[in-house]
């Protein structure tokens, strides 16, 4: 699964740079730095955040990014804003679809790891052989 989320998260970077979303970019890359799921169910409910911020990134662009262009540029920015809404709208839901496998297959990879964490923590050697001291005596 490790490799399955390294292309997804690949092409999820590649789709959301084809946004011109300066903003959602940088976003993302701090949700990827910071967020990795720790295991399956993590990675299930970060994937379906990245969906839905997908979606709502999309259709909402439509309206921000010519504001954001008209703010920025004045008149001349309507045109550009436009277009990243516009591009936004088709490459956003694709960007979050890709970040949500992602997230997914990366929680399901550290799944081994997360149990093994939580049994070392539950069950100490000491307390094997405390316990089993204790049967003895």
């Amino acid at each position: 699964f490790g490799s399955v989320s390294k292309v997804t998260g690949t092409l999820g970077k590649i789709a959301t740079e084809a946004t011109f979303d300066e903003d959602a970019i940088q976003e993302r890359r701090i949700d990827q730095a910071k967020n990795q799921p720790q295991h399956l169910g993590d990675g299930l409910a970060k994937g379906g955040v990245s969906i839905v911020k997908g979606i709502w990134g999309g259709v909402s662009g439509l309206v921000t990014q010519p504001y954001k262009d008209i703010k920025k540029k004045g008149v001349a920015g309507i045109g550009s804003g436009i277009g990243k809404g516009v591009a936004g709208l088709v490459m956003k839901p694709v960007a979050g679809v890709l970040d949500g496998v992602t997230n997914i297959t990366t929680g399901i990879a550290n799944t081994p790891d997360a149990l093994m964490q939580k049994k070392s923590f539950l069950y100490k050697e000491e307390d094997y052989r405390v316990h089993y001291k204790n049967m003895r005596n």
